[in-house]
C-alpha cells in the first residue's frame, strides 16, 4: 500500500465523500546526497540533494530540472510505488512521469474518488526546452475526469 492510497482510503473512512477527495500530482522531484555508494531504494542519504539550477532549493528539483538530470542516467522503477527515480554520482532523486500519472489517474478512476490537483503549473517543462516532450509535458498528459 503505498503512502498515497493510505491517505486516500484514511479520509473515505473518516467519513469524507470520495467525490471531494483529490489526490496531488507531482511536477517536481525530491533529491538526496546518497551515503554511499548504494543507489537503490532505501539507501542511506546524508542529507538534501543539490540545489537545482533554476529553483536554488536544496533536496527540490522543478520537472525540467529532473530532465536535465537524467541525460546519461538510467531510471529505475519502484514497483510498489509505481514511480520512478534515477541516480548519478551521489545525487538521487524520485519523481513523477506520465507513465506514473497514469498509474495514479487509473487510481483515481477505479475508487471513484473526486479527481486531482497538480502542484505546480511553472515547475513542469512550460517551455518544452528541457525535457524534449513539448510543453507541459506532465500536465498536458492529464486526462481530464
Amino acid at each position: 500500500m503505498t503512502m498515497q492510497d493510505f491517505a486516500m482510503r484514511y479520509w473515505r473512512n473518516q467519513g469524507a465523500p470520495v467525490e471531494k477527495l483529490r489526490m496531488g500530482f507531482a511536477t517536481y522531484g525530491r533529491t538526496f546526497r546518497l551515503a554511499s555508494a548504494a543507489s537503490g531504494v532505501g539507501a542511506s542519504a546524508s542529507g538534501p540533494g543539490s540545489a537545482g539550477k533554476y529553483t536554488r532549493e536544496p533536496g527540490f528539483w522543478s520537472y525540467y530540472e529532473v530532465c536535465t538530470f537524467l541525460q546519461g542516467t538510467t531510471v529505475q522503477w519502484i514497483d510498489d510505488q509505481k514511480v520512478p527515480y534515477a541516480s548519478k554520482g551521489q545525487d538521487w532523486v524520485g519523481f513523477d512521469t506520465k507513465e506514473s500519472f497514469e498509474t495514479k489517474v487509473n487510481y483515481l478512476k477505479e475508487n471513484k474518488f473526486g479527481g486531482a490537483f497538480v502542484w505546480t503549473l511553472d515547475l513542469d517543462d512550460f517551455t518544452g526546452q528541457f525535457c524534449g516532450q513539448g510543453t507541459y509535458p506532465l500536465i498536458g498528459h492529464l486526462p481530464h475526469f
